[in-house]
């Protein structure tokens, strides 16, 4: 009999110390932030601060991926981190436009990448009589994303504006 408890014993010692500690099914979280500045051309210069974050130590970001949609053409976007400026692959794909970042040095576990994107959109607003109407292109979010969204309007807008979708964090540059 102390013998089979032995086995037993054993057995269930394999099991919980061969087991994760802490079973994770997000391995990673993403936080984008969104800053949108009217330019003088119905368009917008747009600012994506992308914080990617490791959240396990046995696997490693080694490349991060942007889609788009089709109507997102622009021939002006440049990436950098905190070192400065890094390259990506761009890529048309069925569904839009692809953007790859391929990261040197692997992210470790509670490490992170801190990229921003610049480019600029066109044809994003609207005159609807003595409104100006916009929409604010996001990212759609999951599970471990998180989305904020600023509008800064510029000293010289003087104009009354809708905002279409979605409602920013944060408008900036006026007092109405």
């Amino acid at each position: 009999m102390s013998r089979i408890l032995g086995i037993v014993f054993s057995l269930l010692l394999f099991v919980l110390f061969t087991l994760p500690a802490n079973a994770q099914t997000t391995t990673y979280t993403v936080d984008y932030n969104f800053t949108f500045t009217p330019d003088n051309k119905e368009g917008l210069d747009v600012a994506l601060s992308i914080n990617l974050k490791n959240l396990r130590s046995d696997l490693y970001i080694n490349e991060f991926s942007l889609t788009f949609p089709k109507n997102f053409i622009t021939d002006t976007i440049s990436a950098e981190d905190t070192a400065g400026p890094i390259d990506f692959v761009r890529s048309e794909i069925a569904t839009g436009m692809r953007i790859t970042f391929k990261f040197d040095e692997p992210t470790a576990k509670k490490t992170e990448h801190f990229i921003t994107l610049k480019y600029s959109l066109s044809n994003l607003f609207s005159d609807q009589g003595f409104v100006k109407e916009a929409i604010l292109p996001l990212i759609q979010a999951d599970s471990s994303s998180k989305v904020n969204a600023e509008l800064i309007l510029p000293p010289t807008f003087n104009e009354t504006l809708s905002i279409s979708k979605p409602i920013p964090s944060l408008i900036e540059g006026t007092d109405r």
